[in-house]
């Protein structure tokens, strides 16, 4: 479970830690999440 859910958490990691620190213009990795919820085959709820 781990191993499926960790790319995911690690993009959103940096998503928060940019939208924290950086700017809170930082845009949602909408694309990479959806590539990543592919490969890993975590269904949308």
């Amino acid at each position: 479970m781990l191993a499926r859910y960790a790319p995911i958490a690690v993009v959103m990691n940096e998503f928060y830690r940019m939208l924290q620190l950086e700017s809170r213009t930082t845009l949602y990795p909408v694309e990479e999440l959806a590539r990543l919820r592919a490969v890993a085959r975590v269904p949308l709820r």
